[in-house]
């Protein structure tokens, strides 16, 4: 019996999210799933890494298929399905490099990333579910997170279905930004090589200091959740510095950074026709007071990393804005920004 951990379940939507494969059959040989947290929709096709791309027909290479669709993907470490959401360049004919965009908290379709890199050979790559969880590997399970092991995840088990998946090039970018850009930097000392590009907007590389792990705290106390003892244990634990990229800047050795933050004084998104603010005032003071407080401690971080890797070196990419708060619409900013750099990484620049 082949090993159900090797399986993709791609339920297959249009931009639009209005799914088309209604009454697909199962690719051959795919048996039904079993895992916990299967779609319930009958609009599910299989994809079995142990069959021919010929044999695995729903999915293939083709200008006939959708560019944006969601797959569910298997985790073995953590027994459950993590949704993707995958957009493929317009030319599909080809193999392309992969943009591993971390889930910010489900806001990647507000932003313009997909309309910015139409026109570029690139499939972009976005997970959800390992916000809170910085992405990274757990201790202990947690009562509000479950098992969480991301940066397993991430590294081991996600790369190769999307390589086989999307027939790619091998070479990868990861995208994060805030508490996420820390969760990419890690990802990338946590296996060097794997990723040859990595920004990060507005995020503090440091983890085992008493300022990162105290920012961290914040941060699962006020917008997210989980225990931090049982993911790294206690301030003392050395499993803080070895998931601290500043420790272990060494081990970006080879790989394209690029590194931005704000100031932390108001800016020209720090308004209130703001698409993010909306005409609320009491989320612009919010931006202003909190994201400003916020951007200006990043900034400290985010510079000393800078610092860090330029003294080993190997001078990051920066971006450093005299103005700018600790939000959306800038980072959307800086991703414009850091695609030179990465596409450069992903040999299409």
């Amino acid at each position: 019996m082949l090993n159900t951990s090797l399986f993709v379940r791609a339920a297959i939507c249009t931009a639009a999210a209005a799914c088309f494969l209604a009454g697909a059959s199962p690719a051959v040989g795919a048996p039904a799933p079993s895992q916990s947290g299967a779609a319930d929709s009958g609009d599910i096709a299989y994809w079995d890494r142990e069959l021919s791309r010929s044999e695995n027909s729903v999915l293939g290479r083709s200008a006939t298929e959708p560019r944006e669709f969601k797959v569910q993907v298997w985790s073995a470490a953590m027994a459950r399905n993590v949704s993707v959401h995958i957009r493929r360049p317009a030319d599909m004919s080809a193999p392309a490099p992969v943009l591993y965009l971390l889930d910010g908290g489900g806001r990647y379709e507000s932003t313009d990333i997909a309309d910015f890199l139409d026109d570029d050979h690139v499939n972009i790559v976005s997970p959800t579910g390992g916000i809170n969880a910085y992405w990274t590997d757990w201790q202990k399970p947690d009562p509000d997170l479950g098992v969480a092991k991301w940066q397993t995840f991430m590294t081991e088990e996600l790369p190769p279905v999307i390589d086989e998946l999307l027939d790619t090039t091998g070479r990868n970018a990861v995208v994060g930004m805030s508490r996420v850009a820390t969760s990419a930097l890690q990802l990338a000392i946590a296996k060097p090589g794997l990723y040859q590009g990595v920004a990060a907007y507005s995020g503090c590389a440091n983890v085992s200091d008493p300022v990162g792990q105290a920012l961290i705290r914040i941060t699962m106390n006020h917008v997210g959740v989980g225990d931090p003892a049982n993911m790294y244990g206690s301030s003392s634990d050395p499993a803080w510095a070895e998931h601290d990229p500043y420790v272990h800047a060494e081990r970006l050795r080879g790989t394209a950074v690029f590194l931005s933050a704000g100031s932390g004084l108001p800016g020209q998104y720090d308004r209130l026709n703001n698409e993010y603010i909306g005409g609320d005032v009491a989320k612009l003071a919010d931006q202003i007071i909190a994201g400003g407080a916020i951007e200006a401690v990043t900034n400290a971080c985010v510079r000393a990393f800078a610092v860090r890797l330029t003294t080993l070196g190997m001078p990051p990419t920066t971006h450093f804005r005299f103005t700018g708060t600790h939000a959306w619409s800038y980072w959307n900013d800086d991703f414009h920004a850091s695609w030179p750099m990465l596409s450069r990484s992903l040999g299409i620049g």
